[in-house]
C-alpha cells in the first residue's frame, strides 16, 4: 500500500480524534507526518500518530491521536513501544479521552487538564 493510500485510510479513521482534539486539523497532521515530526502507525482499520518529546531528563514518545479497534490499538501500542525504545525513549505518553484509562491500564496515569481561554 502506498503512503497516499495509507494516509487516505488513516485520515478517515482518525477524523473524529482530530476533530475532538481541536489542536490540529487534517492538513496539520499530514504535514507533521510527511516532515518526519510525527509518525503514522496502522493496523487493519485502526491508526495512531506519535511524536517524540524531549524533556530535560527523559525522551518520550507521545501518542496524541488514536482510533479504531481496541485490540488493534493495543498491538500498535506494542509496536510503538519497541520502536520508541530503539530511538532512545524512556517513556510512553498517551493523550486521549478519559475512557482510554480503563482500556489501556497504564500503571502511572496522569491527567492533562485543559480549558479554553
Amino acid at each position: 500500500m502506498s503512503f497516499s493510500d495509507s494516509w487516505n485510510k488513516a485520515r478517515r479513521i482518525l477524523a473524529p480524534a482530530i476533530e475532538h482534539g481541536g489542536t490540529h486539523d487534517e492538513k496539520d497532521v499530514f504535514d507533521a507526518i510527511v516532515s518526519g515530526a510525527a509518525q503514522l502507525w496502522m493496523q487493519n482499520d485502526s491508526a495512531a500518530v506519535t511524536e517524540i518529546v524531549s524533556y530535560p531528563r527523559v525522551k518520550a514518545c507521545r501518542v496524541w491521536l488514536a482510533a479504531g479497534d481496541l485490540e488493534d490499538i493495543r498491538s500498535i501500542e506494542r509496536q510503538i513501544e519497541d520502536w520508541a525504545r530503539g530511538v532512545g525513549c524512556g517513556r510512553l505518553e498517551i493523550i486521549g479521552r478519559k475512557g482510554w484509562l480503563k482500556k489501556l491500564k497504564h500503571a502511572d496515569a496522569r491527567v492533562l487538564m485543559t480549558r479554553g481561554i
